[in-house]
Parts: structure tokens; C-alpha cells; sequence
């Protein structure tokens, strides 16, 4: 029995006045469909879409302007629900002009003592989200609110030849990765508890088979509508993955490259990103 439940929300339109963002009307659009078609309780708001921190080089003109431009970028991908964001041409006008979309911004010491530039200060932004949305709202581009699901996330972690549930509190590391790949792509993940029952009914094995129905049967518990699996492999230098995500009665599979951690880790999200946002999200009506 598959844990996934078809959603159509890809009814749901914008009800705004020109060239205006009615936050709060859309918000309560959303909620009231999320409630109707019984998302369930892993549908949660999910918080500081708009805010950025990245590492500038150092507080002068031309690093700031990077750093804003670098994390518009990634604000963008948050919001926008179309193939190749960036390379959108209401994409590109914006990060050419990525401050006059800058709400606030403040520095602090840039995290690890020992860097080698002592220059370097984390750099947080806030952006408008009024003005941003408005601006894609106009160009008519396809947008993934930020009333979103959770996703279960099954990851096996293969070291040394040995496979192993992916274990937060003795993984600091990929804990940290998982936990930045969530923030950047703004995807709510929940984990697998892992208790002595569920490891009685999976096996590390099985939640990489290719037959997911035992896998998808332990996941009906978290009554959520997505549950990814992953096999992350180090190999030392560098990181691999490959990646199932079990949504809507279909799989989607996909890999990451030998790559820094953090980057295999984010190719890992950001393809659940791509498909749950493609089916979630609302292209704006003009009126």
C-alpha cells in the first residue's frame, strides 16, 4: 500500500489585486486546502524563505554585492517552481539588481577561528518578499508557497564497506549537511524514529530494494504524503548518493556525483524540491 496521497492543488490560483501580494488571502487559500485534502499534520508553514547567511570575503562594496547577488539566487530557487530558475529572464533582471531587492542586512564573525582570511563576516539577509513575489506574480512564473509537506527521509550511510542507518546523533556531520540542504531548498524533512519495532520490520537492505513496498509500508505510520531514500557512500575524498523519492504513486530516481558532502547532500534535496514543487505549485492569475 503506498503511503502517497494525490493532492490536487495544482487548482489553487492566486486571488490577488494588481500588481500586489495578498499574503494572508493565499495563506488561508492554502491552509483550507490543505485541511480538505487531508495533508495531514507533517504539512507545516515553513519560516525564513526570504532569509539568507553566507560567508562574505569581507565587508567591502564588491564582496557585499556578491554575497546579496549569491543569496537571491538562492531565495529564488526557493520560491520559483520552474525548470532552470535562475536562467529565467525575470530571474536574471532581479539578480542583476539583487539590492534594490535587499530588505536589511548585518554582519558577525564568520564561524571557525581558523580561516585563513580574517576578514571574512557571515553576512545575513532579509529580502523582500512583497516585492519579489509581486515581481514573478506579473511575469506569470510558477510558484511553490510556503505552506509545504514533509519528507521522510530514509538515508544509508556506507562507510568502510559497512551500511548503516543514517543516526543524527552520532553523524554530526551529516546532520549538519542534511540540516543546510533543508534550509537552502526551504524542504521540511522529518526522520525515521528507528525504534526497536521499526528495525524489526526494515532492514537496511530493504529500504534500498527496488521494491519499495516494504519500505513504503513502514513509512504509512508517518502519514506523510513523500518519503526519500537514499544511499550516501563515502569514499574518502569525496561523497556519492543515489536517491529514490516515492510520491504521488510514481518514483523518481536520481544521483549525485562524487562530491563535497554538503553539495551530495543537496543534490539529494533539492530533487525532492523539484518534484514536490512542480506539483504544488500555483501560477499566478493576473486580474
Amino acid at each position: 500500500m503506498a503511503i502517497v496521497k494525490k493532492q490536487n492543488l495544482n487548482s489553487l490560483e492566486f486571488v490577488v489585486k494588481k500588481h500586489k501580494w495578498n499574503k494572508l488571502l493565499f495563506q488561508l487559500a492554502v491552509a483550507s486546502s490543505v485541511l480538505f485534502y487531508h495533508i495531514g499534520v507533517y504539512a507545516v508553514e515553513v519560516e525564513g524563505l526570504f532569509e539568507v547567511e553566507l560567508i562574505a570575503e569581507s565587508r567591502q562594496p564588491q564582496h557585499r554585492h556578491q554575497t546579496i547577488k549569491k543569496a537571491l539566487g538562492i531565495v529564488l530557487t526557493r520560491v520559483i517552481a520552474e525548470d532552470e530558475p535562475l536562467q529565467l529572464d525575470v530571474a536574471q533582471k532581479m539578480l542583476n539588481h539583487a539590492q534594490n531587492f535587499l530588505m536589511r542586512y548585518q554582519y558577525s564573525l564568520a564561524p571557525g577561528g581558523g580561516r585563513s582570511n580574517d576578514k571574512a563576516r557571515l553576512m545575513r539577509m532579509i529580502f523582500n518578499d512583497a516585492q519579489i513575489m509581486n515581481l514573478l506574480r506579473i511575469s506569470e512564473i510558477k510558484v511553490w508557497n510556503n505552506i509545504r509537506p514533509k519528507t521522510l527521509f530514509w538515508l544509508v550511510v556506507e562507510q568502510n564497506n559497512q551500511r548503516r542507518f543514517f543516526n543524527p546523533d552520532k553523524m554530526a556531520d551529516l546532520d549538519n549537511a542534511l540540516n543546510q540542504a533543508s534550509r537552502i531548498k526551504g524542504v521540511p524533512i522529518i526522520l525515521p524514529m528507528l525504534d526497536l519495532e521499526e528495525r524489526n520490520k526494515i532492514s537496511v537492505s530493504e529500504a534500498l530494494s527496488a521494491n519499495s513496498d516494504r519500505l513504503l509500508f513502514v513509512s504509512e505510520r508517518y502519514d506523510v504524503v513523500s518519503a526519500l531514500s537514499g544511499r550516501l557512500v563515502d569514499h574518502g575524498h569525496c561523497w556519492s548518493a543515489e536517491w529514490a523519492l516515492f510520491f504521488d504513486e510514481a518514483i523518481t530516481q536520481w544521483v549525485s556525483p562524487c562530491s563535497a558532502l554538503n553539495e551530495a547532500m543537496l543534490k539529494g534535496v533539492d530533487g525532492v524540491y523539484r518534484v514536490l514543487a512542480r506539483y504544488y505549485s500555483a501560477k499566478p492569475l493576473l486580474k
